[in-house]
């Protein structure tokens, strides 16, 4: 058989030693896949602030006034109408687009450039640029300056079009991008072109948000990898167990052979459990790194983003060591002991939501929410979080793409003191036969995940479980091909 050498040596390893190969094999692959998103969102995010740039100037070139501007001669016409004239558009261009640091023109002459409109110079320019932290200074007008000896530059420019500097451009004000327009007179003549600065700081400000991104992804992965490595340790272990168990009973009684067959579905259905509980989270996290990573350049450019999806990564690694630790300690759900304390499950619910919009989001899906606030529960957060999360990762799951999922959270008019949280979708539904046994653990339905996602049969059973831990039950109301609704219900604290 072709796992069977693998399989021999495997077994023939500590639990320890299996741990340890799993553990660099998970951060080894992982880890490749978040440095590949890192290079490719890096090189994504230059090549589109570029493009942005050059857009940029090509705009503001067709606001000069050619004809005016060639009148432009002398550093004594700077207080005269047409000066302030021909220099206004690019003024008001320059406000609406404030990330902008120098915006000017250059005329090209007699083997020299001159400036000759400078929106620095502009007062209210320079007050809205020193209110963001931006130094400049306005150039020196109708002076000759000696011409940039970049014959790429001038052979693009003078065909006709757009530049940009491939690096960085440095002069004795900072440090830019810098993309070029050219200019021409209405026979076609060369006159000279406008140029954008955008500064560095600026550039590297939104790569350092796109660092700090993915180191939170390494770490992240490193954190997952101990977890999982940590879970086939156990894994080994009780495998073990089990076959030390298992030889000891075909020297006992019929009784002991069946206390350790029974002992062995324990263990199985505890890291059957395991899976469940982690499944999600994971999910959850590598969907969030992949917008980060490889998301557009509108995802990556604004750093409020950046750390709001940085916060989810943080808020599910804390949720899944809750669930591992929890875990960990017992090999049974129901015999876990439950943390008690009151919290505004509307508020909860609404995280919860706002985690797995990213997942419909990928299969075109919908949210549609009716959430009452303020309606306050008495129990488990973690528990209580594993429960709302099934019906709602059930609902993406089994959807079809572009389908509406609706999700409310509202006391019940007809059980005063009892709340319903309800989530209906628009997959396939459930036969009768199914109905009978949806909340049974390890059953198998006959609807199937829309999307090629994998499930376990655990899912219903531990929502039922949960329900019951808190007081509360749970139920399904639907017919096959008219989707599903599942709900659970809830003693309101009072």
């Amino acid at each position: 058989m072709p796992l069977e050498k693998p399989t021999k040596l495997l077994s023939g390893l500590s639990p320890t030693a299996v741990g340890h190969v799993a553990f660099l094999m998970l951060f080894g692959g992982i880890g490749s896949v978040v440095y590949y998103f890192y290079i490719t969102a890096y090189r994504d995010f230059d090549s589109a602030l570029r493009e942005n740039i050059s857009y940029l100037s090509s705009m503001a070139v067709e606001l000069v006034d050619i004809e005016a501007h060639e009148q432009l001669t002398s550093a004594d016409q700077m207080d005269s109408d047409l000066y302030r004239n021909t220099l206004a558009p690019l003024i008001r261009f320059h406000k609406g687009n404030p990330r902008i640091q120098y915006l000017y023109t250059m005329r090209v002459a007699d083997g020299m450039e001159r400036f000759v409109l400078d929106t620095a110079n502009d007062p209210g320019i320079s007050s809205m640029l020193t209110v963001t932290g931006m130094e400049i200074y306005g150039s020196a007008l109708m002076e000759d300056y000696e011409p940039n000896e970049d014959d790429e530059e001038n052979r693009v420019l003078r065909a006709g079009n757009r530049y940009v500097y491939p690096g960085t451009f440095s002069d004795e004000y900072g440090e830019f991008i810098t993309g070029e327009s050219p200019m021409f007179d209405a026979e076609g003549n060369y006159l000279g072109y406008l140029g954008v600065d955008f500064s560095v700081r600026e550039f590297n400000s939104t790569l350092n948000q796109l660092r700090i991104a993915a180191a939170g992804a390494v770490l992240l992965t490193l954190l997952l990898s101990l977890v999982l490595s940590r879970l086939l340790v156990r894994l080994k272990s009780l495998s073990d167990s089990t076959i030390e168990a298992l030889e000891i009973s075909k020297q006992e009684t019929l009784q002991q052979k069946e206390l350790a067959e029974a002992a062995s579905k324990a263990k199985s259905e505890f890291l059957s459990i395991a899976t469940h509980d982690l499944k999600n989270p994971i999910a959850g996290v590598v969907g969030l790194s992949q917008i980060i990573l490889k998301g557009s350049s509108e995802a990556v450019s604004t750093p409020e983003k950046i750390t709001r999806y940085v916060q989810s990564i943080h808020e599910t690694a804390s949720h899944m060591s809750e669930v591992v630790n929890s875990i960990l300690s017992t090999e049974n759900i129901e015999q876990a002991a439950m943390s008690s304390e009151v919290f505004d499950l509307s508020d909860f619910l609404l995280k919860i939501i706002d985690f797995n919009r990213n997942l419909a989001h990928r299969k075109q899906q919908t949210m549609k929410l009716d959430i009452a606030l303020d309606l306050h529960v008495r129990g488990d957060r973690t528990r209580m979080r594993e429960a709302l999360e099934n019906y709602i990762s059930n609902a993406v799951k089994y959807s079809p793409e572009g389908k509406t999922i609706r999700i409310s959270l509202k006391e019940l008019p007809t059980e005063p003191g009892t709340l319903e949280f309800r989530v209906a979708d628009q997959g396939p539904g459930l036969t009768n036969a199914d109905q009978k046994k949806v909340f049974g653990k390890f059953q198998r339905l006959s609807a199937r995940p829309t999307g090629g996602e994998s499930s376990t049969g655990l899912g219903l059973s531990i929502v039922k479980s949960i329900a019951e831990m808190h007081g509360g039950s749970v139920g399904c109301d639907c017919e096959a091909g008219q989707g599903a609704q599942f709900w659970m219900r809830l003693p309101i604290w009072q």
